[in-house]
This record gives C-alpha cells, sequence and structure tokens, in this order.
C-alpha cells in the first residue's frame, strides 16, 4: 500500500497534469477564435437569401414496439426459454422476469 508521501506525490503530479491540459486547452480556444464581426472579409459575398432548412423524413414508417412480437435475436432467445421453461413448471416469479426482459 501506499504511504502518505506516494499519495501527496500522485495528487500533486494530476494537478500538475490537470493545470497543464487546461492551459492548453485555453490556448487551443485563442488560437481558434473567429475574428470579430467588422473585421469580414472584403470579398464577402452580398446579402444572398438563406434557404429555409426542410425536415428530413423517415424512409421507413416507425414500428412501435409492441406491434412486433419479437423484435430481435434476443427477444427470440428470451421467447423461446419462456417457452420452454413454461412447459417444465418453473417458478411463475422467473417467467414473470423473463417476461419482463422480453418487454
Amino acid at each position: 500500500m501506499a504511504d502518505s508521501g506516494d499519495l501527496l506525490r500522485m495528487q500533486q503530479d494530476a494537478i500538475r497534469r490537470v493545470r497543464s491540459m487546461q492551459q492548453r486547452a485555453q490556448q487551443s480556444i485563442q488560437n481558434d477564435s473567429p475574428p470579430p464581426p467588422d473585421a469580414a472579409p472584403a470579398s464577402a459575398p452580398s446579402a444572398v437569401p438563406a434557404r429555409p432548412k426542410r425536415k428530413l423524413k423517415r424512409s421507413l414508417p416507425h414500428t412501435p414496439p409492441a406491434a412486433s412480437p419479437v423484435p430481435d435475436s434476443e427477444g427470440t432467445l428470451l421467447l423461446v426459454l419462456l417457452l420452454l421453461l413454461a412447459q417444465e413448471d418453473t417458478d411463475p416469479e422467473l417467467l414473470l422476469a423473463l417476461l419482463y426482459l422480453l418487454m
């Protein structure tokens, strides 16, 4: 187990690394900051009307989970397990738990 000197040294090292990362992030933000609005380039295009954005429609209609009896392979496995255990007179709480997982 590490003694208190090692623990203190590791904490100080972690603090030093955090400060170093924060300083690098701050420098990166300052270097990437966009120019002020009044310093726009002279070759900026003149008032081009913006196009209205369209919402994308889904290609397939959304099917609610209750509409499909077996949604995926995990659901199929749970359903088969549920049927097998129901035939073997298994504990009803286990069957209810499997039904819950199937939902």
